[in-house]
């Protein structure tokens, strides 16, 4: 999954340095004594100000076109002659001296790391994320080196300079690495570290915030079923709290507000229900001031240990085979839970060659959380179904009849897991399946490992090697500690009767 945040960075910058009232001082005797943008900047800003006449312009897809966009404007730009020959041309006596004269670096350098764009679309999730942190860091660099010639960037420009300095020396003290399928957030808050680490972070009720593809206005209420977090570091605010929590959320569970028009709280994004404590990475203080630092840097030991399975697991059959290969699923079509509204919508389509034991179970939307719609008619929502009970989940999913083969994926039950009848007591589907919702999905470590149910029996057991839940060596000895069914293909291991000695 594309990581919102950085993408929503990224964007921020390129809107500085193209479409924001600083620009033209930036780009300030580019073409020889004058404040013009550039020609082809002046073309790249007008395709940010019709993103931004879009009512669907903050969509994270639409911002990715915009990229691709302004890659292919850039890469065209760098094989064509300079900005100010452009507007000079006329002016130019011959066209020996046009063709003798030469782009400036700066400008050079700014298309040479926007055209990295054009291809945009054809990367992988974590290659996207990483080219998109390349871009980003070639235009702060940019930045710094026009700020030591002529540009004196404006405040917001030197905010986010120093924020990029800050975090990188935050991630460093606290030696983060984020894997792919998981993102960063910060949580201002002003509970103590030592409950924090120990306890994690829960929301306070079950009041619902997104109703097809619009945001309540309560979101950020006492009563809602989301706890508040930051996409960016912004300093200045963190200053108003006594600690700021670095949490690494599985990117499916976190709801970026940006994607939603009329949002009241931009840049900031929804966890559904609880944050772990093996989900904070650790916490910081801020100094009061006009550039406020970072101090007090503290890891937190909890963040990214094994973790005990719990008392209660969680069961979900699917015709899905974890290795993602279409030749080994139940069913042949392709699996979905409901129709899919529209592309900007849809938040993950599970592609066949995807590995559920390192993707997990997502969602496929992120725009409605209607858990009653849900569990009635398995309408898409921000909700993946579960069940405590392994002889119930056989009765899904629905499209594979009987004795058919199925697949029964055995997992940890997250701290955000809703039991159905706690929010929806009328419904007899939730009364009787024993079900339990996971608002965002399941990260691919914590699910244990995976059935094969055939004729009415468990022929075959397949643990998950990346598993973060510690279950001992044995997975056999494991089941049957859990009263769990033991497949057909684990071994025999015959009861010794106990010596007696004489």
């Amino acid at each position: 999954m594309v990581d919102l945040n950085k993408l929503e960075r990224l964007y921020k910058v390129i809107d500085l340095l193209i479409a924001s009232d600083s620009a033209n001082s930036f780009w300030k005797d580019i073409i020889p004594k004058t404040l013009k943008l550039p020609k082809n900047i002046s073309s790249m800003k007008q395709l940010f100000e019709e993103l931004k006449r879009n009512p669907f312009g903050s969509d994270s897809s639409n911002k990715i076109r915009l990229l691709v966009e302004l890659g292919i404007k850039a890469d065209d730009a760098l094989h064509s002659d300079p900005d100010f020959l452009i507007n000079a041309k006329e002016k130019l006596s011959t066209f020996k001296i046009f063709k003798g004269l030469s782009r400036d670096p700066i400008t050079a350098q700014f298309y040479e790391a926007l055209a990295q764009l054009k291809n945009l679309n054809n990367l992988s999730d974590d290659e996207k994320n990483m080219l998109i942190d390349e871009v980003q860091n070639k235009l702060l660099n940019l930045i710094k080196e026009r700020n030591s010639v002529h540009f004196k960037p404006p405040r917001l420009v030197t905010d986010i300079l120093h924020t990029e300095q800050q975090e990188q020396l935050l991630k460093s003290q606290l030696k983060l690495k984020v894997s792919e399928n998981r993102t960063i957030a910060y949580i201002y808050s002003n509970e103590p570290p030592s409950q924090v680490f120990q306890q994690g972070l829960k929301a306070s009720g079950f009041d619902r915030a997104l109703f097809e593809g619009t945001l309540s206005s309560t979101v950020g209420s006492k009563t809602s079923m989301y706890i508040l977090s930051h996409n960016q570091l912004d300093l200045k605010k963190a200053q108003q709290y006594k600690y700021v929590y670095v949490v690494d959320v599985f990117s499916p569970a976190i709801i970026n507000m940006n994607n939603f028009p009329k949002n009241p709280t931009p840049d900031q994004s929804l966890i559904p229900r609880a944050i772990e404590s093996g989900e904070i990475v650790g916490y910081f203080q801020v100094t009061v001031g006009e550039n406020p630092q970072i101090k007090n840097v503290e890891r937190n030991l909890e963040y990214e240990k094994t973790m005990d399975p719990g008392k209660q697991l969680l069961f979900r059959a699917d015709s899905r085979h974890y290795s993602g290969a279409p030749s080994k699923d139940a069913a042949l079509h392709v699996f979905q839970e409901g129709p899919i509204k529209s592309e900007q919508n849809k938040v993950s389509a599970q592609k066949k060659t995807e590995d559920l034991f390192k993707t997990g179970m997502r969602p496929w939307v992120n725009y409605s959380d209607d858990y009653k719609e849900y569990i009635d008619n398995r309408k898409p929502t921000i909700f993946i179904s579960t069940t405590d009970d392994i002889e119930r989940a056989l009765k899904f999913p629905e499209e594979v009849q009987a004795k058919e083969k199925r697949y029964i994926y055995v997992m940890y039950k997250p701290e955000r897991a809703i039991q159905s009848v706690s929010v929806y007591k009328d419904s007899q589907h939730a009364l009787t399946d024993s079900e339990f919702l996971v608002p965002g999905g399941i990260s691919g470590e914590h699910i244990i490992g995976m059935y094969t149910y055939e004729n009415g029996k468990y022929t075959s057991f397949d643990y998950n090697p990346n598993s973060t839940i510690n279950i001992g060596n044995d997975p056999k000895y494991f089941l049957e500690e859990r009263g769990l069914p033991i497949a057909e293909d684990m071994p025999y291991t015959e009861e010794v009767a106990p010596k007696v000695e004489i």
